[in-house]
């Protein structure tokens, strides 16, 4: 079991609305974001970003070219593989993903990396996840954005970081957000991906009419029988628990 935290890895590396139109026609979209910053046994950050592209096209008719997504392919040892994922540029595609979004859409922000908080690595003092230049994504910049989506409209947002809880500040009633841990949890992972990521693609391919209410009771009860010391929640509106977790 490999935990994405700071004190798990070395001293470098941190612990884990626009109105639409006729050329704007409803879309289901997603933002895919994977890091492992070098490291061997962060592997499964990239195998969770594939794990739920295939779920989203393969079960929930999502088009590939409305599919974006980054993982942290350059590392200092090969600084010429790709453009570097810096916080910066992570937080820019973040914010250009939110404000793309258009009347009628269906769209996933999904994040598998690092998160840190003020009380768990005084190292940093915001909440968020790190970037592969180790720097703080802030999480109370992407609330920004966030806070400016119509409400005609579904985004949903899977947060797979350590600390989760700490991604509470971004929601509102716009959003649908599961977050694979609370604020004092780590978030673990191992083999062919994160616990967390396993479990909510695997249900969804099963059972593709879930509720997001119904969902996050099996996420928590089948992360209780695997032994995992993380406890995932969601954060939604009424009207959101209850459909479908990719129903508009």
């Amino acid at each position: 079991m490999h935990r994405r935290s700071a004190r798990a890895s070395s001293s470098r590396v941190p612990s884990k609305g626009s109105s639409s139109s006729s050329s704007k026609q409803p879309k289901k979209r997603a933002l895919l974001i994977g890091l492992k910053y070098g490291q061997p046994d962060m592997i499964y950050t990239y195998d969770d970003c594939t794990k739920v592209k295939d779920l989203i096209e393969t079960h929930f008719q999502f088009l590939e070219d409305n599919i974006k997504t980054f993982l942290d392919k350059r590392t200092r040892e090969k600084p010429n593989q790709s453009p570097i994922l810096t916080s910066v540029r992570l937080e820019r595609e973040i914010k250009a993903f939110v404000e793309a979004t258009n009347t009628g859409d269906i769209s996933l922000l999904f994040i598998s990396a690092h998160g840190v908080h003020p009380e768990k690595d005084p190292t940093y003092d915001r909440i968020g996840f790190i970037g592969a230049d180790y720097k703080v994504v802030p999480v109370e910049r992407i609330t920004k954005a966030m806070s400016e989506l119509n409400k005609d409209n579904k985004f949903i947002a899977v947060i797979d970081v350590c600390w989760g809880g700490g991604f509470a500040e971004m929601y509102n009633e716009k959003i649908t957000m599961f977050l694979a841990s609370k604020t004092m949890e780590e978030s673990a992972g191992g083999g062919n991906g994160s616990y967390f990521t396993n479990c909510f693609a695997d249900f969804m391919e099963k059972h593709h009419m879930l509720s997001s209410a119904e969902l996050i009771e099996r996420l928590k009860e089948k992360m209780r029988q695997m032994g995992c010391e993380q406890t995932p929640r969601l954060l939604s509106n009424k009207d959101n628990a209850n459909l479908p977790v990719f129903t508009i």
